[in-house]
């Protein structure tokens, strides 16, 4: 596409997960750099070999590894004793994304909040989401997030390799108890904003900006 029909911005992803989390934001990264555009890429310190090389691309370092999060897999602070597995794998994500993600906010806030390394847009992964909110939030600017695939895969929202069955649970809502579905992941959403909350709220305030209330935060996903 000619790239000359659209207006030059600049860029800022950042991707927190694994190896396959990382590659898409890799690529996107790649492909607006070849269309003219900056991009500010921040990468955990195990995928800084995954980042290709661009004079648009200005690559940043997340300080934690992919192996850093089995720290917290085993053992998850909030809801360790919680009967259903799928609230325990969201205090996992909580514990990571609370005292991994999270403190990273100021490093990656004066690396671009004035002047030209402004960015006009935040893209972020599902695991970078609670710091790239609060990012977007102080510098005025949008955020897009980005799910790979569903945080616990189940028959009505499958996972990701299985693409058609995925696009139609996710998109067309087709499938045996969509609604039932949906109120579960309402429900996640909300234990996960109960796990978050006290830190959560810590960053916004360190920032100097509003905190979301649980309905701002489910009427934003």
């Amino acid at each position: 596409q000619n790239s000359n029909l659209y207006t030059r911005m600049r860029v800022l992803l950042i991707t927190v997960g694994s190896r396959g989390d990382a590659e898409p934001f890799v690529s996107l990264a790649q492909a607006l750099s070849n269309a003219g555009h900056d991009v500010d890429l921040w990468l955990q310190q195990d995928q800084q070999h995954l980042a290709p090389t661009s004079p648009k691309i200005s690559l940043h370092t997340l300080p934690f590894t992919t192996l850093d999060f089995y720290k917290y897999a085993g053992n998850p602070k909030p809801e360790h004793d919680h009967p259903n597995p799928r609230v325990k794998f969201t205090g996992v994500v909580c514990d990571i994304c609370a005292k991994l993600v999270l403190p990273c906010w100021r490093e990656v806030l004066d690396s671009c909040s004035t002047g030209e390394n402004k960015p006009n847009v935040i893209v972020a992964s599902s695991l970078a989401r609670h710091l790239s909110m609060a990012l977007a939030t102080k510098m005025s600017i949008p955020l897009c997030l980005v799910q790979l695939q569903p945080l616990v895969p189940t028959r009505d929202f499958p996972h990701s390799s299985n693409t058609d069955q995925c696009v139609d649970a996710l998109v067309y809502g087709k499938g045996a108890n969509t609604d039932e579905n949906l109120e579960t992941y309402l429900e996640l959403e909300r234990f996960q904003y109960k796990f978050m909350k006290e830190k959560w709220e810590q960053v916004y305030s360190e920032i100097k900006i509003p905190f979301p209330t649980v309905d701002d935060m489910l009427s934003i996903l």
